[in-house]
């Protein structure tokens, strides 16, 4: 993902402090859209300044898609796949499909949590300025 954004500030190790939009799954097209509700959040993140940009530079900050492709396997899928398997083993097994289905829907609304909680404790996303607009 790639976003333009300015810097706020440089950090004595050289990162620079950036504030940047949460973007929404959409990308934030809302011009073609009719409201989903997606908040307007603005982050205060670091991001890794090897171009060296100063204070008041508008630069591209890039994360990883393999972050955030994982996050959404976690968040969005793995529920999903825990619900069907314990579902058919538990139909196979107690004759209780159902009751085993909600049991791994729900744990896997589990996993997703400790994963947000782990990413969190880590520092979240990476972001790494990757161009200063206006300089080539």
């Amino acid at each position: 993902m790639r976003q333009s954004v300015t810097v706020k500030e440089v950090k004595s190790n050289g990162n620079a402090v950036i504030e940047m939009q949460r973007m929404s799954a959409c990308g934030h097209s809302c011009e073609g859209c009719e409201g989903c509700g997606a908040p307007n959040v603005i982050l205060s993140v670091e991001a890794s300044n090897k171009m060296g940009a100063q204070k008041g530079d508008r630069v591209i900050v890039e994360s990883s898609n393999k972050t955030i492709y994982k996050a959404a396997f976690v968040v969005y899928l793995l529920p999903l796949i825990l619900f069907f398997g314990f579902y058919a083993l538990g139909d196979y097994l107690l004759k209780a499909g159902a009751v085993a289905g909600i049991i791994g829907f729900f744990a896997g609304i589990g996993l997703a949590i400790l994963f947000n909680r782990r990413f969190a404790k880590k520092g979240g996303a990476s972001f790494d300025i990757v161009a200063i607009e206006g300089k080539f």
